[in-house]
């Protein structure tokens, strides 16, 4: 449950913060930045296993996600 709550929080983060990127980035560039974050984000728990580690991790992750999700929809 904390980890499903982290990543909904992040989402609910990343919705508030694209308006900025959008206008600072473009679509494109926001698109392509969010992509290439979302690799290295699932590894850290790897290098750091601990449930800080994890639920930190789905909160970044979930407002990358939400700013990819967001993104691609725009572009189509």
């Amino acid at each position: 449950t904390l980890v499903v709550g982290a990543m909904m929080i992040g989402r609910v983060a990343g919705f508030l913060l694209l308006p900025r990127l959008l206008k600072r980035w473009g679509g494109p560039r926001t698109l392509r930045a969010a992509g290439v974050a979302l690799v290295p984000l699932f590894l850290l728990p790897a290098a750091h296993p601990t449930l800080a580690t994890v639920l930190v991790m789905h909160a970044v992750a979930g407002v990358v996600y939400a700013c990819w999700e967001m993104s691609m929809w725009l572009q189509m």
